[in-house]
């Protein structure tokens, strides 16, 4: 278990990493690390913000779940 932590944490450095590179997918990706608490803190409200950040560099997963959650 204590890998499967350790592995998390350094999957949300590396998102956050390309993130900041504006990385569509990172950010997407970072996006998930939030809403599900995965090598960080779980935070919808910022997984949320991650997602609409992922979804104005045009990512397409990104655009999917946001479509999805507005026609809800």
């Amino acid at each position: 278990n204590e890998g499967v932590q350790e592995n998390s944490k350094l999957h949300f450095l590396y998102a956050e990493k390309a993130m900041l590179e504006n990385s569509p997918r990172a950010t997407y990706d970072l996006a998930l690390c939030y809403m599900n608490g995965y090598g960080t803190q779980q935070s919808t409200s910022v997984g949320m913000m991650m997602i609409d950040k992922a979804v104005e560099l045009g990512c397409s997963e990104a655009i999917r779940i946001k479509t999805l959650l507005n026609s809800l």
